[in-house]
């Protein structure tokens, strides 16, 4: 009686393993496409990061501008609170300050 060998997957041969990365271009190719097409996302996500960063500068401006506007308004209206327009600035400065060495206020939800 003869002995039947039972061959696994990793008995079959293949060509795979003769065949060096240098007779292979079509793989560089590939990889130079791959890294071209993260390039293009890559410069078009930086391009929209700006865009929202000049976004958000102008946003800011238009708050100072604003905060700006109130102040004078409140200075109409009560100019003892601010003691004058040119003060102003300094005013929420302090208002700013005390906020920020206040640890005791707290937020619950």
């Amino acid at each position: 009686m003869s002995v039947k060998s039972n061959k696994h997957l990793h008995d079959i041969r293949t060509l795979s393993d003769r065949v060096s990365d240098a007779e292979k271009p079509q793989r560089k190719f590939i990889k130079l496409a791959i890294l071209e097409l993260e390039k293009v996302r890559r410069n078009k996500e930086k391009r929209k990061a700006s865009e929202q960063l000049l976004h958000l500068d102008k946003r800011l401006a238009e708050i100072e501008q604003e905060q700006g506007r109130l102040i004078e308004a409140v200075y109409v209206v009560h100019p003892a609170v601010c003691g004058s327009p040119v003060n102003a600035p300094e005013f929420i400065s302090q208002d700013k300050q005390v906020n920020q060495n206040n640890t005791d206020f707290k937020l619950t939800y």
